[in-house]
C-alpha cells in the first residue's frame, strides 16, 4: 500500500499536512499538518472571515478563543494584529452587503 500525499499544510503552508479533515470553523475541509494539528490551529484567512461574519471576537462561543490562539502562533500575528485584520474584513463585508 502507497501512502497519499496531501501536499502542504494549509495552515502554516509549511510542513507536510498529514491528512484532510473538516475545519472547526464551518463546513469546509482543510489539509492539516502535524503540528498544526496539535496546535489546534486553523487557516489565517478563514478565521478571520469566520470572525467578521460573526461580529467579532465577543460574540463568539467560549470553544473559540483557544483555537485563535493557536492559530496566531503558527501564523505568526498577535492579537492586535488579528484585530485589526477582522475590522478591515468585517468593513469589507459591509461595503459588499454581505453584513
Amino acid at each position: 500500500m502507497t501512502a497519499i500525499d496531501y501536499g502542504t499544510c494549509n495552515v502554516c503552508d509549511k510542513e507536510p499536512a498529514v491528512g484532510v479533515a473538516s475545519s472547526t470553523l464551518g463546513p469546509m475541509s482543510f489539509a492539516y499538518g502535524r503540528e498544526c494539528l496539535k496546535a489546534n490551529a486553523e487557516p489565517y484567512g478563514p478565521l478571520v472571515t469566520m470572525v467578521a461574519m460573526c461580529g467579532g471576537r465577543a460574540n463568539l462561543a467560549d470553544w473559540v478563543p483557544p483555537i485563535i490562539e493557536g492559530s496566531l502562533r503558527v501564523a505568526g500575528k498577535s492579537m492586535e494584529d488579528f484585530d485589526a485584520d477582522v475590522a478591515q474584513e468585517t468593513a469589507e463585508l459591509q461595503e459588499l452587503g454581505a453584513l
